[in-house]
């Protein structure tokens, strides 16, 4: 969980510069998979596309699970 203190923003880009270093010990292999789920539009929607693509370079698969009916589907 990433915690902040911004109010209501949506930190999709901090979620995924977490989560390579979360595999960075898995079993080789092993599918890395990570699952997004979010209610709405990433604050930084640059910052998010730029962090998703480099999950994406380290061979981690993204499934993304929108929540609500305010769902940026551009994003997915």
């Amino acid at each position: 969980m990433i915690k902040h203190d911004f109010g209501y923003h949506t930190l999709t880009d901090k979620a995924f510069d977490a989560v390579p270093s979360l595999f960075a010990s898995s079993r080789n292999g092993v599918p890395k998979v990570v699952v997004l789920l979010t209610d709405g539009n990433s604050t930084y929607y640059e910052r998010t596309i730029k962090a998703a693509e480099n999950v994406k370079a380290n061979d981690i698969k993204i499934i993304a699970v929108g929540i609500g009916n305010k769902v940026h589907l551009f994003e997915s």
